[in-house]
């Protein structure tokens, strides 16, 4: 058995460490190159959205590779996600190529279901060895997640450019290396010491925006084309969303003992919506508002192209973000966006915010 998997941020990070617990054979991803999309294009439904894209190209080459088991991402709900697993199994079988898959997803509380097919791949390790395992790759995701959140704030203060990017890339190795939770522990005691050492400028009070949008949209650097790195340079300190610790702590483990995410989040997306429509739209809702309480100056809506749940998000973001006279806007990403286009879209809103926000 060699598993597979499709890559969405640093997320393979923490699912290579849950394997190599786990003494599994996984394939080790390439990086999401143009040959990776255009793979994904050539055989994907002409309206389906990029992730999707991205994440068939990511099944072929490993199947290329010699990769013979496949790991699918399944949901439930009107977002389109929930087929994706299904679809890329046909697609891919339709193309003559001979694997085994598992399809996982969290419906009703079934943690079990999940626990059970990380056993499948286990090599016949016992439950409690599972379970640590997904502790173990969750406690590298989360301490990334931690340095990200770090570097959102030190990038647009930094003397020198590039240097929160540094430690930032110095951190992630670090993190991936790691062979046991005291190598972690170890990382997360030195982490604050490490970039309380970056020079900043102490007196400078940058744009604060918040990013809400789409999961694989915010995370894959590759898909945004590096959207934190380039705010950042342009002087602003970016607020996200949403991270795949998060997620996963809200989906998996805090679903378990039947505690949702969604709940406290009620009473910041009235009057605007009353019930989840699926994706992400209820927490973007919510989390615009959130942001604009906290003292964001403006808010930056990110998706991919026919993502139906954030077209529905973005129509009800313009609404509520006009009534709160916050600047916004809302990018559709798909395989056509150019670089220099949306650099030339961040700047002209940050100009418009630097404007807005000057005496």
């Amino acid at each position: 058995m060699k598993v597979a998997f499709p890559l969405m941020g640093h997320l393979h990070i923490g699912l290579e460490a849950c394997f190599d617990i786990l003494e599994t054979n996984y394939h080790t991803n390439k990086p999401i190159t143009k040959k990776t999309l255009a793979l994904g294009i050539q055989h994907s439904p002409e309206f389906a959205c990029l992730p999707f894209k991205i994440n068939l190209g990511n099944f072929i080459e490993a199947l290329e590779d010699g990769a013979d088991t496949l790991i699918f991402a399944g949901g439930f709900g009107p977002c389109r996600f929930g087929y994706y697993g299904q679809t890329q199994f046909h697609i891919l079988e339709s193309l003559g190529y001979k694997f085994d898959y598992l399809i996982i997803e969290v419906i009703n509380k079934n943690q079990r279901d999940l626990v059970n097919k990380l056993k499948l791949m286990s090599n016949s390790k016992n439950i409690a060895q599972v379970l640590y395992s997904i502790y173990f790759g969750y406690s590298k995701l989360s301490l990334l997640d931690r340095a990200e959140q770090k570097a959102l704030y030190y990038r647009p203060r930094e003397i020198t450019t590039g240097t929160t990017c540094n430690l930032l890339n110095e951190i992630t190795a670090k993190v991936k290396s790691a062979n046991t939770y005291s190598d972690i522990k170890k990382i997360s005691g030195q982490m604050e010491k490490w970039f309380e050492e970056i020079e900043i400028n102490k007196n400078k009070k940058p744009l604060k925006i918040g990013l809400v949008g789409e999961i694989y949209s915010i995370l894959e650097p590759k898909i945004n084309q590096n959207l934190e790195k380039k705010l950042g340079n342009l002087g602003v300190e970016l607020v996200k969303s949403i991270y795949i610790s998060q997620w996963i702590k809200d989906k998996i483990f805090l679903d378990a003992v039947g505690i949702k995410s969604t709940d406290r989040l009620k009473n910041h997306v009235s009057p605007y919506m009353t019930r989840e429509i699926g994706g992400h739209c209820f927490e973007n809702i919510a989390k615009t508002n959130m942001f604009i309480k906290d003292g964001c100056q403006g808010i930056i809506h990110l998706a991919p192209l026919t993502c139906m749940p954030e077209i529905v998000a973005k129509g009800i973001l313009s609404k509520s973000t006009e009534e709160q006279k916050v600047p916004f806007i809302s990018l559709f990403i798909d395989e056509q966006t150019g670089e220099a286009g949306l650099q030339t879209r961040l700047e002209a809103f940050v100009d418009l915010l630097e404007f807005s926000s000057a005496p």
